[in-house]
């Protein structure tokens, strides 16, 4: 008996999830609408103003040695156990 008429494959043709898949392509390959033009600047002005306004704070944390925190942890936890 020959294998190749036993054997099947798993998936035949397109499943649920390639169809999808093929959907979302098209819709994305379409050019932007004005609106969406507009709600994407929109955003990025919004994160980049975010990313100004944490910067501080990160650039806080970069100086902080960790030797230093594990010792203010240790000692808290002494403080709590006696």
């Amino acid at each position: 008996m020959e294998l190749t008429r036993l054997i099947s494959p798993a998936r035949q043709g397109q499943g649920k999830g390639e169809v999808l898949l093929e959907q979302e392509r098209e819709r994305l390959s379409r050019p932007l609408s004005k609106e969406e033009r507009e709600r994407g600047l929109a955003v990025l002005e919004a994160a980049e103003r975010l990313e100004k306004e944490l910067e501080p704070l990160a650039e806080e944390q970069s100086r902080i040695d960790s030797s230093e925190l594990l010792h203010e942890s240790r000692e808290e936890r002494t403080r709590q156990l006696a």
